[in-house]
């Protein structure tokens, strides 16, 4: 029978069960594993780095591992520096997690009795992917997910016959949740934050990127809970005590508003943004690993960059047009931190850790019998910019009622803005939009044809 140890990072006391930190001194608890370097030849998937993973009678793949480094070109020049994609969004259910989905399925799988009532909270990512990996096992899967969730990811994980349970405004509550489950009624509790073993799985993207590119001198990651930043730092660390490297990369987290929880624990990091708009997926009150993912970026020289949501929308669209990468708002949170970065350390790599492609299943979903496209889209925005002076991109999207997406939205003012029919401003570091004269007039005509 597979047994797996948690020990913590604090005073050594072990744990047979899933948990965050020590129930005696609050420390991390980490997975035991005897670390040798020697990654698997003709492997192409997470078991490459068998030997420096837990050791399981079963090992279960989907595919997940083995992402491309794409070499930037439109950014690489716009910044003067050698800048790298980690393209995570080609796992097979398009999420860094599906790493971490192979770990704690394999070791499910690998216990005698097996859990037959798996929980785990989520903004979607993580939900969806265990739900593929353990599809047709027999085993049920209790996603908790915030109100908030994305409509897109709601979608995949009922296509992969999700139990969906809507539980809090924001994904500390619905992991809260997860948590009280797991106690009560006795569920194997694989959410990301709580599972040792999922942090285990994500240090993988270090090792990969070692053996792909060498070692970063700077690695820009989306803040979330922590766990992704922390996990890619402790496999770098892993190779620095392996002898295969010198030091670790730089890392730099990016937040955005409301809730820039890891920032504000950093000394002299300045939160210009008080918004209460807010990306899925980087809505953490108290981000479970912060203080953690705090000390390690004053510890490697990096930086938490506060950016706002408009800047991550207009980010998610610049990175397809010019690179070709559709990736959700949440890593494209890294893209707009890196033009606000103070000190780039080249060669950089940025973490894109989802795909766009998720996000289009709720515009499908939202187009069909929708009143709102009975009316040419960029005629709404229009209208709305006109019943205000001037007005925020997401306010629109707001006033939209969520049928289309934000980065829709940006993509039509940005068109409108071409035609001449609206004009932008920066105000507080944030993009007002309102109507030119030919905007108006050109409103006024349409009311006169409607009437």
């Amino acid at each position: 029978m597979t047994r797996i140890v948690f020990k913590c990072t604090g005073c050594g006391r072990e744990y047979t069960i899933p948990m965050l930190r020590c129930s005696k001194c609050n420390s991390l608890l980490e997975v035991v594993a005897d670390k040798k370097w020697s990654p698997r030849r003709n492997t192409y998937n997470i078991w490459r780095y068998e030997t420096m993973l837990p050791k399981l009678n079963y090992k279960f793949s989907l595919g997940e591992g083995w992402t491309p480094v794409i070499e930037s070109k439109w950014y690489s020049r716009l910044l003067g520096l050698r800048i790298l994609f980690k393209d995570e969004s080609r796992n097979p259910t398009g999420s860094v997690f599906d790493r971490s989905s192979a770990i704690i399925s394999s070791y499910i799988l690998s216990t005698k009795t097996r859990h037959r009532t798996v929980v785990v909270a989520s903004d979607g990512n993580m939900g969806a992917s265990l739900l593929a990996y353990l599809a047709n096992t027999g085993i049920e899967v209790k996603v908790i997910v915030p109100r908030t969730v994305d409509e897109g990811k709601k979608a995949q994980m009922k296509l992969y016959g999700g139990h969906i349970i809507e539980y809090g405004d924001v994904l500390d509550e619905a992991v809260d949740y997860a948590v009280k489950l797991s106690l009560e009624k006795h569920y194997y509790n694989a959410t990301v934050e709580y599972n040792p073993l999922a942090r285990i799985a994500l240090r993988t993207i270090a090792y990969e990127l070692y053996e792909q590119a060498g070692k970063p001198n700077t690695i820009v990651l989306p803040a979330a809970s922590g766990t992704t930043a922390y996990a890619v730092y402790k496999g770098f660390q892993d190779l620095v005590e392996l002898g295969l490297i010198d030091n670790t990369p730089r890392i730099i987290v990016v937040q955005t508003p409301p809730y820039p929880s890891i920032a504000s624990l950093i000394e002299s990091v300045s939160l210009p943004y008080t918004s209460t708009q807010s990306i899925p997926g980087l809505t953490y009150r108290q981000p479970p690993l912060g203080s953690e993912v705090a000390r390690i970026v004053k510890k490697t020289s990096g930086e938490a960059i506060v950016v706002s949501v408009e800047e991550v929308y207009e980010s998610a669209i610049q990175l397809a047009r010019k690179e070709g990468l559709l990736v959700e708002p949440a890593s494209a949170a890294v893209i707009a931190g890196l033009h606000k970065a103070k000190k780039l350390e080249e060669p950089v790599v940025a973490l894109l850790t989802g795909s766009g492609l998720k996000m289009l299943a709720s515009y499908i979903e939202r187009r069909r019998g929708k009143s709102i496209y009975h009316v040419p889209t960029k005629t709404m925005i229009l209208r709305i910019i006109g019943e205000e002076e001037e007005i925020h991109g997401y306010a629109i999207w707001r006033k939209l009622s969520g049928r289309i997406t934000p980065q829709t939205v940006y993509q039509h003012l940005s068109e409108l803005k071409e035609m001449g029919l609206v004009e932008v401003e920066v105000k507080n570091r944030r993009k007002v939009y309102r109507l030119t004269s030919k905007g108006k007039q050109l409103l006024e005509v349409l009311s006169s044809l409607e009437t």
